[in-house]
């Protein structure tokens, strides 16, 4: 590349001349001296001018090359990480000159580098331009650095969980394959779960994820792993005898029963009144609504049934036949009692309740509530109508009589 070093010195004979030059040669290249130089190697042509005669000769004059050829080798170490600081290395030999280069190097990830050997390289396609400073040679070269980073890869035997409350007894049992480590695990899993061991247990059911770390590569696996649950499904069931009674004893009752476990169980009810049991059946019962939650001792898990007592009690049922008193009319003679007041002469007498009897000479208050008449010898206040008996006054004292005397 230029600046060439190629020259040509020339000289002419047969003549003293004045002489007048004419050059071409590679790449539109022309002259007009005697001897030309920084050529570049190729075929260059002449004609030389005698001046006071006007004759003329003509050369074809090689510059030949002899810039260097140079020749690219190098020694490539793998990557074996899959994180920085990578560990894949270069190392360059040129040859064909004595130099000194330059170096322009290109690589994954927008790499670049001008020295002769190159490290901490991720694995990839590299490329160099070596340059002969004397001669401005070059000489290219396209290197792979292979990976040897391993490939991890994740088994694992996984254990259902059978309970519906903690402490839950799934579990996974992880293998790792592919290196021989060490690692680091990252797990995380329902409910806010983490964990950084190989192994996890007392799992409840769930979707779990884990990242595998090769310590010594930086290489990772990621796994998705399922923990199923055979946590029972309880079902409840129940025959109910309905309540006929009104009041305490009560005769309703509940026959519970409870399916898809072997158990054993708790039990607890609640019902009208603040009513609360713990056995499975229950009985005495008065009619209404009652709850009750199923517990599953092994699992955890529980059932809710809400029941109906209902009543067959007997509904009583009241009537009544009411039959209005009619007026009677009775006739008194005059007569007086010890206070002196006097009994009206004709009244008309009809029951009022317990408030007294009305009359056409005014209202008169008797014990009875009843009517009054006269009897043949003394005052007397006889029942009439409703009543079953009457009361003879005498004096100041009352004492019954019979009805009609």
């Amino acid at each position: 590349m230029a600046p060439f070093n190629g020259a040509i010195d020339l000289t002419v004979s047969g003549s003293a001349g004045p002489f007048t030059y004419s050059w071409t040669g590679p790449g539109g290249f022309t002259a007009s001296t005697e001897d030309i130089s920084n050529l570049q190697d190729g075929a260059y042509n002449v004609t030389v001018t005698d001046v006071p005669s006007g004759c003329t000769a003509s050369a074809n004059i090689n510059v030949n090359n002899t810039a260097p050829t140079l020749s690219l080798s190098s020694a490539v170490t793998a990557n074996s990480r899959c994180v920085a600081p990578f560990n894949g290395a270069i190392d360059l030999t040129v040859s064909g000159s004595a130099g000194p280069f330059t170096y322009s190097w290109t690589g994954p990830g927008g790499f670049t580098a001008s020295t002769e050997d190159i490290s901490n390289l991720q694995d990839g396609a590299y490329s160099v331009t070596v340059t002969d400073v004397p001669s401005g040679c070059t000489a290219s070269a396209n290197i792979n650095v292979n990976s040897t980073a391993p490939a991890l890869s994740l088994s694992s035997a996984v254990t259902a969980n059978s309970r519906c409350v903690a402490p839950f007894n799934g579990a996974i049992d992880l293998t790792v394959s592919g290196s021989a480590g060490p690692f680091t695990y990252s797990w995380t899993g329902p409910g806010g779960f983490t964990a950084s061991t190989e192994d996890i247990s007392n799992l409840q059911d769930g979707a779990y994820s884990v990242t595998v770390t090769d310590v010594p590569s930086g290489c990772t696996a990621l796994a998705n792993i399922n923990v199923n649950s055979t946590a029972p499904a309880l079902s409840l069931s129940s025959a109910v005898t309905a309540n006929s009674r009104c009041v305490a004893p009560f005769n309703g009752a509940i026959d519970l029963t409870v399916s898809g476990s072997a158990g054993p169980f708790t039990y607890s009810w609640t019902g009208p009144g603040g009513f609360t049991a713990s056995t499975e059946d229950i009985s005495n019962l008065q009619d209404g609504a009652y709850s009750v939650t199923v517990t599953d001792v092994p699992s955890g898990c529980t059932a809710l049934a809400n029941i109906n007592v209902n009543s067959t009690a007997p509904a009583l049922s009241l009537s009544s036949a009411v039959t209005r008193q009619q007026p009677v009319r009775g006739t008194v003679q005059r007569c007086h009692r010890p206070d002196g007041e006097r009994l009206g002469r004709t009244v008309y007498l009809f029951m009022d309740g317990p408030r007294g009897l009305y009359g056409q000479h005014g209202r008169h208050q008797q014990p009875s509530g009843r009517s009054v008449q006269r009897n043949s010898n003394r005052c007397a206040e006889r029942l009439h109508g409703f009543g079953q008996h009457k009361r003879e006054q005498h004096g100041t004292c009352f004492k019954p009589v019979r009805n009609g005397n």
